[in-house]
């Protein structure tokens, strides 16, 4: 292992392939994988909750995003269009399925949500729900919490 450069140790201990081709298509297997697709970005604004999602090559009908209490999951499938007239040289989109699973930072509402789809971007503005403050009644010290037997 002495006479192995730096970069072909890297290589050899990492099992990273050597051609650029492969170290990309690790590299799109690893995010679709690992929820990393799509992107997302969230604003949080005095009345509302703006979702960005980037679906680009995704349409309409192949694509599902609800709202689970407080996560909003997106999923479907990306199939970039093939032409069956070109010889292809090389092809790294590729049709995968995919999850993504978002926590929002606030309660919103669910009877108030606007949602849009253009150039490839999703936007979902949520109302937020007001905020609820309960005010707390203690009892005084020593008095009975519960019963025990």
């Amino acid at each position: 292992m002495d006479d192995l450069s730096a970069y072909d140790k890297v290589i050899l201990i990492h099992g990273i392939a050597q051609e650029p081709e492969d170290i990309m298509s690790r590299f799109i297997k690893e995010i679709f994988e690992h929820g990393h697709y799509p992107p997302v970005d969230i604003t949080l604004r005095n009345e509302s909750v703006v979702v960005w999602i980037e679906l680009a090559g995704v349409k309409r009908e192949n694509m599902k995003i609800f709202l689970y209490e407080d996560l909003l999951v997106i999923e479907g499938i990306v199939r970039p269009e093939k032409a069956a007239k070109y010889n292809f040289l090389r092809v790294e989109r590729v049709s995968s399925p995919f999850r993504r699973v978002i926590k929002l930072p606030v309660k919103v509402d669910t009877k108030e949500i606007n949602a849009s789809f253009e150039n490839g971007v999703f936007r979902i503005i949520f109302k937020r729900m007001p905020k609820e403050f309960i005010t707390i009644t203690l009892n005084e010290f020593g008095g009975k919490s519960g019963t025990t037997n």
